[in-house]
C-alpha cells in the first residue's frame, strides 16, 4: 500500500508556501539575473552583509528534483532530503562575510497524521521507521513555531526568543500561489523572533513559519533570515529565493515508482534492526556525495568554509541541516549526521557510522565492521 493523497499535497505546500514574503504581486516567477559563475561580494564596510539582487541557478544535486536562484556569490546549499516516500528541499545561502544566512525548508520537519485517521493501523507501520512521519492531532501555528524556535535553536549560546506574531501578508500570499496552482488548502502563517550570540556578535533571527491543516494529517514548512544586521534588509532577498523555485516535471513522474521502492525498503528495514540504526548516516551520506559529484562551485565553496574557524553561523547552519561538524585525528573536519553522539569514519572512503554514548569499537564489531579500519572523529565545540 502506498501514502495516498496527502504525500502530493505537503509536497505542493513545501514547493508552493515555502516562505510568504512581500513582494509577489505581479510576479511572474521567471528567473532572475541567471549566471554560471560565482564570484565573493565585497561585505560592507560596517560588517553587515550587502543586499545583493543577482543570482545564479542551483540545482537539486540528490535527485535532480528542482532548481531555485540564489544570491550570487554568497555559498548556497540546495539539496533534496528524503526518507523512504517522504521528502523535503532544504535550501540554505550564507554571505561572503559570514555574518547572514538566508534558508527556506528543514530536513528533520515530520509530516503530522491524525491519530483517528482510519489507515492508522498501515501509517503507524511507516512511522516506526520514517523519522519524518508522526501522529499528532493539529498544533495552531503561533503554538507550533514557538515551540519549533525554541527546541530548534534553543542551543545556541545567549539565545533569547523574542515572541512570535501572526503574518496576514504571508497569508494573503500563499493562499493567492495556492489558488493559482489550484489547490485549498486551510493554512496559517506567523513570524519567530530570536537573538543568539556568536563570536561576540548578537545575531537576530526571523523564522516564517506556514501550517497546512487537511482531513487526517497536518504539516508545516519555515524559513527565515539570521543576521548581525536587520532581517527585514534581506526579506528581498527571500522572496527571490522562494519564488524562482521550480519542481523539475521529471522527477515528479518518477514518485510513484520511488513511492513503491519506499515501501519495500520500508518491510527490509523492519529485519535489519542494525541497519535501521545507520540509516540517517546513510542518507546524509548520499546527500553528501551527491554534493561533491556536481561539482558546483558555489556547494563546494559551502563545504571548504564549513570547517573554518572564523564561521560566525558554523554551529546555525548545523542546526539546520541537522549535522555535526567532526574533527580526525589528523585535525580535518568532516560533516556529519546530528543523529549520534559518536563517530567512527573509515580511514579510506571517508563512511562513518555513529552510535550513543556508548557506541565503540566492540559496536563496531557487533555490526560486522573492522575496527582497524575505522578512526574515532569527534565532535567540535
Amino acid at each position: 500500500m502506498i501514502l495516498p493523497s496527502p504525500k502530493i499535497l505537503a509536497l505542493v505546500i513545501a514547493a508552493t508556501c515555502l516562505i510568504g514574503c512581500d513582494g509577489f504581486d505581479g510576479d511572474d516567477g521567471g528567473e532572475v539575473g541567471a549566471t554560471a559563475t560565482t564570484t565573493a561580494t565585497e561585505a560592507s564596510s560596517t560588517g553587515i552583509a550587502q543586499v545583493t539582487s543577482e543570482t545564479v541557478l542551483v540545482r537539486d544535486p540528490v535527485e535532480n528534483a528542482f532548481t531555485v536562484q540564489m544570491p550570487k556569490g554568497w555559498r548556497n546549499l540546495a539539496y533534496m532530503e528524503r526518507a523512504y516516500d517522504i521528502t523535503h528541499e532544504v535550501l540554505t545561502s550564507e554571505s561572503p562575510d559570514g555574518n547572514t544566512v538566508i534558508w527556506a525548508g528543514d530536513p528533520a520537519q515530520p509530516m503530522f497524521f491524525k491519530p483517528h485517521i482510519p489507515n492508522a493501523q498501515f501509517i503507524a507501520m511507516n512511522i516506526k521507521y520514517n523519522p519524518l512521519m508522526k501522529f499528532s492531532e493539529y498544533i495552531p501555528a503561533n503554538q507550533y513555531f514557538t515551540d519549533y524556535t525554541k527546541r530548534k535553536f534553543g542551543k545556541l549560546s545567549g539565545f533569547e526568543f523574542l515572541g512570535v506574531e501572526d503574518d496576514p501578508k504571508g497569508r494573503e500570499i500563499n493562499l493567492k500561489r495556492l489558488r493559482d496552482s489550484g489547490q485549498s488548502i486551510p493554512i496559517e502563517c506567523v513570524i519567530t523572533r530570536f537573538r543568539f550570540k556568536e563570536k561576540g556578535k548578537t545575531m537576530t533571527v526571523m523564522v516564517k513559519g506556514v501550517t497546512g491543516n487537511l482531513e487526517g494529517y497536518w504539516v508545516a514548512n519555515s524559513g527565515g533570515i539570521s543576521t548581525n544586521g536587520n532581517p527585514e534588509d534581506y526579506h528581498d532577498m527571500l522572496t527571490n529565493i522562494s519564488r524562482t523555485y521550480k519542481i523539475e516535471p521529471s522527477w515528479t513522474a518518477l514518485q510513484a515508482r520511488r513511492n513503491e521502492q519506499a515501501m519495500e525498503e520500508i518491510r527490509r528495514r523492519g529485519r535489519e534492526n542494525m541497519q535501521t540504526l545507520q540509516d540517517m548516516a546513510n542518507r546524509h551520506q548520499i546527500r553528501m556525495n551527491a554534493i561533491r559529484a556536481q561539482g558546483d562551485a558555489s556547494m563546494k565553496a559551502y563545504y571548504e568554509r564549513d570547517a573554518a574557524s572564523d564561521r560566525s553561523h558554523r554551529n546555525f547552519l548545523n542546526m539546520i541541516n541537522e549535522e555535526t561538524t567532526v574533527a580526525g585525528p589528523d585535525g580535518k573536519s568532516h560533516q556529519v549526521s546530528n543523529a549520534y553522539e559518536r563517530y567512527y569514519m573509515h580511514k579510506r572512503t571517508g563512511k562513518y557510522v555513529g552510535g550513543d554514548a556508548h557506541f565503540d569499537q566492540d559496536s563496531l564489531r557487533k555490526a560486522g565492521l573492522n575496527p582497524d579500519d575505522y578512526d574515532e572523529v569527534r565532535v567540535k565545540r
